[in-house]
């Protein structure tokens, strides 16, 4: 069987020459970190693991760190925002394709028929875009 994580994760790319360091990276104290991409280090739930400059910090729903790869990076994380993204949106609906839909069943109730397909409307639009 295949699996697929559910969960969310936040990444942020190490570049120390850059001064981008995440959070759970540390210097591992031997040298100038500077000079060398071998001196920085993740501690994981695993203990310390060695992160090279590119690689990403991921940061699970528990607060842990761990460091994968660029490539390995690449090829199996996407933004989250881009799927989202590529999530189809319902129509919006008009007040006049409202009153057509619902006002002769409920005449002299329009109101209350746009208040609640606005809210059905705002539900479905809320599943698409968590």
């Amino acid at each position: 069987m295949k699996y697929r994580k559910t969960s969310l994760v936040e990444a942020e790319q190490f570049l120390p020459n850059e001064g981008k360091i995440p959070e759970g990276v540390i210097s591992n104290g031997l040298g100038d970190p500077r000079k060398t991409n071998y001196e920085w280090i993740v501690k994981t739930l695993e203990g310390p693991l060695i992160i090279n400059s590119g690689d990403w910090v991921l940061t699970g729903i528990n607060g842990e760190h761990w460091p994968v790869r660029k490539d390995i990076f690449e090829k199996t994380y996407e933004l989250a925002a881009d799927i989202n993204e590529s999530m189809p949106k319902p129509p919006l609906l008009t007040d006049d394709e409202i009153a057509d839909l619902w006002g002769d069943k409920y005449a002299g109730k329009t109101y209350m028929v746009k208040n609640f397909a606005r809210a059905i409307e705002t539900k479905v639009r809320s599943q698409y875009e968590t």
